[in-house]
């Protein structure tokens, strides 16, 4: 057993310290904080709204409004218009596709040369014919300047090597889908159960949304039934504590009979506390299938 000395006792249980200590652990494990972190815990000042009243929600009319409001609903039916979107994409593998094509191009090679013949003059040349006039064969020579050249091959520039051998191409094709192995089709029923995956996903998701809206007005209402019963029970518990008291001061009961009222009364007033909050919580859980700003008031 754990004890803790006091100034007005010698010695007291520390068991409850022990449990607020472990608490505290627990809350900087959920919230990912270091064991040594100093936190410390505020009371936080709420009312419940005197017009509160669970019994007067509508299924219907909660499940329209979260309809509207959730996002998982709005996800599930963007996607049904995708996969109905994806059959009209899959139709068009049946129609013709005509593709315009062109395209740049040049090169360049450090061994390319420039081929270059240059002009030396003329030089005389001659050349002999023989002509034959009838009377024999006979010899003729003929001079003429002819033109005197030299090859020679020089270095190819970059530049001009880009701009000569650049070139383009354009052109234009048609395909006509015939069978196409059956591809096409495929795809189409393939789209087409998207279309029924989808809009399945969707059924599901407003079902379970049905199934939380009616949890959460069930919850609501028997949260609001277990603070009634909370606040009669503390009234009882505050008025046998204080019946206790005065008998106590008689002398007709014990000490032991008179810190069991007071605990029942301790009891009595933790549990309405977590029944006050438990209805808040499950009243702010109708506020968000109702699409209100979730805040204390």
């Amino acid at each position: 057993m754990c004890w803790r000395k006091s100034p007005t006792t010698s010695r007291q249980s520390c068991t409850p310290q022990n449990t607020i200590d472990i608490s505290y652990l627990n809350l900087k494990g959920l919230m990912q904080l270091d064991p040594s972190t100093n936190i410390k815990i505020e009371r936080a000042s709420f009312t419940i709204p005197a017009d509160a009243n669970p019994d007067a929600f509508d299924f219907f009319a909660v499940y329209a409004q979260a309809v509207n409001t959730q996002p998982q609903v709005a996800a599930n039916e963007l996607r049904v218009q995708s996969a109905e979107v994806g059959v009209d994409l899959a139709r068009a593998g049946y129609f013709p596709t005509l593709s315009i094509f062109g395209g740049l191009s040049t090169n360049w090679s450090d061994a390319a040369k420039q081929f270059n013949l240059l002009n030396l003059g003329t030089v005389r040349e001659s050349q002999t014919f023989y002509v034959d006039l009838g009377q024999g064969e006979t010899e003729l020579n003929v001079e003429y300047d002819a033109p005197n050249f030299k090859e020679e091959f020089l270095d190819y520039p970059y530049f001009n090597q880009i701009r000569d051998n650049f070139g383009q191409n354009i052109g234009a094709a048609i395909s006509i889908p015939i069978y196409s192995n059956g591809q096409n089709q495929i795809n189409v029923q393939r789209a087409q159960v998207n279309i029924l995956n989808a809009k399945l996903q969707s059924d599901q998701t407003k079902q379970q949304l049905k199934n939380d809206v009616q949890q959460a007005i069930a919850s609501a209402k028997n949260a609001r039934q277990t603070l009634d019963a909370s606040q009669k029970s503390i009234d009882a518990t505050k008025v046998a504590y204080e019946n206790a008291e005065k008998r106590f001061q008689l002398g007709t009961i014990n000490n032991l009979q008179l810190l069991t009222a007071r605990n029942n009364y301790d009891i009595a007033q933790t549990n309405l506390t977590v029944a006050k909050y438990d209805y808040l919580f499950r009243l702010k859980i109708l506020d968000f299938y109702l699409g209100k700003t979730i805040k204390l008031d």
